[in-house]
């Protein structure tokens, strides 16, 4: 196996970087507001490294001019956070879920705060927002994220353009099924 030349190496690591961060701070769990930056960083940094390992012969030749390398960084940030915002969708069923069933037992004007939302919520969502971020942890569901994380590149490849209407499409049925399953939740 053939090394790769330095800058290219670089240029493979900040790549990755740039999507796999862009993930770690929206992932559920790992993103949320009481995780310190650093740590979350930090995670991104070593997953890079891991991921990047992977995926480095797959990447696009590192472009001569800052400009196309500016426009290659910033499209795997954009894809990073959609996949990231992908997976916070999926969580989201558990604040409606709270709020449905807040407003059915009467409870819908007690509030706290919700540290994964950063904000004040419902407390029958806060309760249901804590719990699933702690069975995430505790069933090992962050494995599966952090096997997306090297699955999103099968899916897009880095330096690809995806296809806009398929990314919206896919961000429309996420949101749709996640309130729907949220409201099912919240009536039974």
């Amino acid at each position: 196996m053939d090394a790769l030349t330095l800058p290219a190496s670089i240029f493979t690591i900040a790549l990755v970087f740039s999507r796999v961060g862009a993930i770690m701070m929206l992932l559920p769990g790992i993103g949320e507001v009481g995780v310190p930056a650093r740590v979350r960083l930090s995670l991104a940094l070593i997953m890079a490294l891991i991921v990047g390992a992977i995926v480095g012969r797959s990447m696009p030749p590192m472009p001569d001019q800052p400009f196309e390398l500016a426009g290659l960084i910033i499209q795997e940030v954009l894809i990073g956070l959609y996949f990231g915002a992908l997976s916070r969708l999926m969580m989201s069923a558990l604040v409606v879920a709270g709020q449905v069933a807040a407003m059915q037992s009467g409870l819908a004007f007690a509030m706290s705060f919700d540290p994964t939302q950063g904000q004040q919520g419902a407390v029958m969502a806060t309760f249901l927002n804590l719990v699933a971020v702690t069975l995430v942890f505790v069933s090992g569901l962050h494995h599966l994220f952090l096997t997306g994380v090297v699955g999103s590149y099968a899916i897009i490849p880095a330096g690809s353009i995806p296809n806009l209407g398929d990314v919206a499409q896919l961000g429309t049925q996420v949101v749709a099924q996640s309130f729907r399953v949220g409201i099912q939740m919240g009536h039974h």
